[in-house]
């Protein structure tokens, strides 16, 4: 560079002072900045160019700038070390005064290298070093193909893989005043050094009915390739490949057993993790297996005469199945049928059915206890016993015996509530592919409403996503207390979880793999032990996978406490249907009788009877039914209105 009224040729190789005099000046003149002189001592400090007690003299004298001008002069520093000073300085605005060309040079590797890494190796880094001014620009390649982003002075590799291995160079471009200076660094050869196996993917246990495909699957790397080999309880069961893949076609139960895979190369051997191969019966030719069996967490209940009792009873088949109630009371051991005095209602339904999988059954029963049925008594109380029976070609399973003890109505005292609560959650503004609903806040306004003059301090919320629903659920519990009556209501979006069949409610602007299990709420509501839970489910139930997360909702399971009533718009595997701009055919009858001093069970009949008489216009509307469920577990009768005990 010349320097406009100092004419002179700038040389890096010569010290400064035998520069031209320009040089010295500018320079002078930016070192009376004492922040840019202590920069300066401060970078000459740190490289060990002087030592510390001579940065500190500099840094307290008064003529701190002439001071440090003097021991760059008489330690005969170069151009070119000043402004690799000035560069580490970061004073850009005094190198650009002082700047002379330094054509780019590689300084290493002045030659061809080659370099080997085991395969995975971590952080794998190649590195070459250029001197010159000013800084040059880098493009690496692999071959003759230009690596996009690679622009640095070292090219990185996270893991070291057979797609790494190659010849790479870097092309290195500096602009100067008066030309660009292109150079090409030698050739790094990077090849896959001889690694032991290891294994990158580890088969997976698997339930195969007879006569099914078993696949089984283990992956790995090494150098050279491995060769796989199968064991079956510890014992060869395949020949050496050169892929990890065990296919056993029709199998059978010879083919039950803990299975994994030795992989081994000139280097090593590694083996797999050990997969569980379960042979369960070939489909349509198995009787049902249970699912959920009768109130499989008590085998007692308490009920008062011409009260109800609602039971369900879940099974697995491959072929068709059907059901049988059976009393035994005052007339031994008798068929339950739908058209019988003393019950309400007898509903069956099925999953939808899938290539290769056990189709679900389901059979609900709700039972009027009478004085006619009764079968002496257990411990001087009346009772009657229920089970049921599922049916196939292939054979039949009965479920656990329920008993139910009877006491009179007379005989039960009066029913109190410490205080009532209701959390009303409304969701409506989904976005798609899942569809908006028109119904759910007006109906909870509706419900709000009515419970107010019930006596129920209501929480009503709208359309809130996953966290807002937790942090609300989790809020409203700290409001209960023992003896207190409890209500959740919710209306939105919800589905059955194929892998447990559990039901589940959908957040807004969220996935479904974001929903929240209903037992979730339900079990914390129970922490505070309240008198009475009662659930309102107003939402689909159709199945669907729901692949969640491991959120903190998952570590919590329904509890029996003898005070819980779940009133689910429609049975499982159904939809739940709403009227466009009106509400949801559940809020309709559900608010005629909300108010009402009646038992829940009793409420709850009704609304199932307003819902079931809407089905002729439902399947002419939009092609389907809705049978309401409730499903219960209370030691006491109980009704929304019992009094507030002050």
């Amino acid at each position: 560079m010349v320097f406009v009224g100092d004419p002179g040729i700038l040389d890096v190789g010569e010290p400064l002072e035998s520069q031209p005099g320009w040089v010295s000046n500018v320079l002078l003149e930016h070192l009376q900045n004492h922040e840019v002189c202590n920069m300066i001592a401060n970078t000459l400090s740190s490289h060990g160019f002087i030592s510390e007690s001579e940065r500190k003299t500099l840094e307290q004298s008064s003529t701190q700038g002439e001071n440090l001008l003097g021991y760059l002069l008489r330690e005969q520093v170069t151009l070119q070390e000043l402004q690799q000073i000035l560069q580490l300085a970061n004073v850009i605005h005094v190198l650009k005064l002082i700047k002379a060309d330094d054509p780019v040079q590689i300084v290493h590797p002045t030659s061809d290298v080659a370099f080997s890494f085991q395969l995975g190796t971590e952080a794998t880094t190649i590195r070459m070093q250029v001197g010159g001014f000013p800084p040059p620009k880098f493009q690496w390649f692999y071959g003759q193909s230009e690596l996009h982003g690679q622009t640095k002075d070292c090219l990185n590799f996270t893991y070291f893989s057979r797609e790494n291995e190659g010849d790479y160079v870097c092309r290195v471009t500096q602009e100067l005043q008066t030309e660009t200076r292109e150079v090409y660094s030698p050739c790094f050869s990077l090849s896959v050094a001889d690694t032991p196996p290891k294994i990158t993917a580890q088969p997976s246990s698997l339930k195969l009915r007879s006569q099914e495909e078993l696949r089984l699957k283990c992956e790995a790397t090494s150098h050279p390739l491995p060769k796989y080999q199968w064991l079956k309880n510890g014992i060869f069961c395949s020949n050496k490949s050169n892929t990890g893949l065990l296919i056993i076609r029709n199998v059978d139960e010879q083919n039950a057993g803990n299975y994994c895979c030795k992989v081994e190369n000139s280097c090593g051997f590694a083996q797999s993790y050990i997969a569980k191969v379960e042979i369960l019966p070939s489909i349509g030719k198995c009787k049902p297996l249970i699912v959920k069996d009768v109130n499989s967490s008590e085998s007692e209940l308490k009920r008062q005469l011409h009260q109800f009792v609602e039971l369900s009873f879940e099974v697995e088949c491959g072929i068709p199945c059907h059901f049988e109630w059976y009393i035994t009371g005052a007339v031994n051991n008798r068929v339950l049928h739908e058209k019988g005095s003393n019950v309400h209602t007898i509903r069956n339904f099925s999953s939808p059915p899938r290539p290769n999988t056990l189709t679900r059954y389901t059979s609900l029963l709700r039972y009027e206890v009478n004085a006619g049925d009764l079968l002496g008594n257990v411990d001087s109380e009346d009772c009657v016993r229920l089970h049921c029976v599922a049916h196939s070609d292939e054979g039949k399973v009965c479920s656990n015996g329920v008993t139910v003890i009877v006491t009179q109505l007379a005989n039960t005292p009066s029913l109190s509530a410490r205080n009532k609560w209701a959390l009303l959650l409304a969701n409506e503004d989904y976005k798609k592919p899942i569809n908006r609903l028109s119904t759910p806040r007006k109906d909870v306004e509706k419900i709000h409403f009515t419970l107010t003059k019930m006596g129920f301090k209501c929480l009503t919320m709208v359309n809130l996503c996953h966290k807002e629903m937790m942090t609300v659920i989790e809020q409203f519990r700290q409001y209960i207390r023992e003896g207190d009556y409890v209500i959740f209501h919710f209306a939105g979006h919800g589905f059955k979880d194929q892998r447990d069949m559990s039901d589940v409610m959908l957040p807004v602007h969220e996935e479904i793999r974001m929903c929240i299990p209903v037992n979730y709420v339900h079990t914390q509501l129970q922490r505070s032990k309240p008198a009475l839970v009662f659930m309102m489910l107003d939402m689909c139930r159709t199945p669907h996978n729901i692949w969640k997360d491991n959120n903190r909702e998952h570590a919590f399971y329904e509890v029996h406490a003898g005070n819980s009533f779940h009133l689910f718009a429609t049975c499982p595997f159904a939809s739940a249907e709403e009227e466009e701009g009106k509400e949801s055919v559940m809020t309709k009858h559900l608010i005629q009788h909300l108010g009402k001093p009646i038992l829940l069970r009793e409420m709850a009949s009704k609304v199932q009877e307003g819902v079931n008489y809407e089905n002729s216009r439902l399947r002419v509307h939009s092609g389907s039914e809705q049978w309401v469920q409730v499903t219960n577990d209370l030691a006491t009768a109980r009704s929304l209105c019992d009094p507030i005990n002050r």
